[in-house]
């Protein structure tokens, strides 16, 4: 993979991007192969574009949670490895969960403390995507629909059959005041 890299770079590739979100999928609804991927190959694949001058190191961690100091390294060691800033996708900054977003925060003080730079991308304005129910991946973040957004496809369908569940999925999904960052509602992304 590292020799497909530098030819792809040699012919003008703009970097590296990876992701370790269980919450990115392919055409097919399985996980994207990064999702399994070692530390360490992803490591060995930043360092791959050192050097290459004017390239760039993209990141998805795990969101929807706080960030662990397993993440805060990992991304700290991929910018290291490439001699890059790493930027990473993306902040959404909810008032509701102030741990989440200053921890996700936190990661670039980590970085730098190492030498390393780690840099958040941001959402500043409402953005509409396309969601489906084999990936809702915005969704995670209204408690009413954890325990949909983590089954697997078949008791998701089950699930969402349910007029009960389907209401909790409803209630969560109204919010009282304007937050910043997250789905305020199916396919809006942003201030609402």
């Amino acid at each position: 993979m590292q020799k497909l890299l530098r030819e792809s770079l040699a012919a003008g590739g703009m970097g590296f991007s990876s992701a370790i979100s269980p919450r990115h999928f392919d055409g097919d609804g399985q996980t994207v192969p990064s999702v399994h991927a070692s530390r360490e190959e992803l490591i060995r694949l930043a360092g791959t574009i050192k050097d290459y001058e004017g390239t760039a190191l993209e990141f998805l961690p795990v969101l929807g949670k706080t960030l662990g100091e397993d993440q805060r390294t990992l991304m700290a060691d991929l910018s290291l490895a490439a001699d890059r800033p790493l930027n990473w996708n993306v902040l959404r900054a909810d008032l509701r969960f102030p741990e989440v977003y200053r921890s996700q925060m936190a990661a670039s003080d980590y970085a730098a403390s190492r030498g390393a730079r780690v840099v958040p991308l941001v959402e500043v304005e409402v953005i509409g995507s396309w969601q489906n129910f084999l990936d809702l991946a915005r969704q995670d973040t209204y408690p009413g629909w954890r325990e949909v957004v983590d089954q697997s496809t078949e008791e998701r369908k089950r699930s969402i059959a349910d007029p009960k569940v389907r209401q909790r999925m409803e209630a969560s999904a109204r919010w009282p005041k304007p937050r910043i960052g997250s789905s305020a509602r199916i396919g809006a992304v942003g201030v609402r």
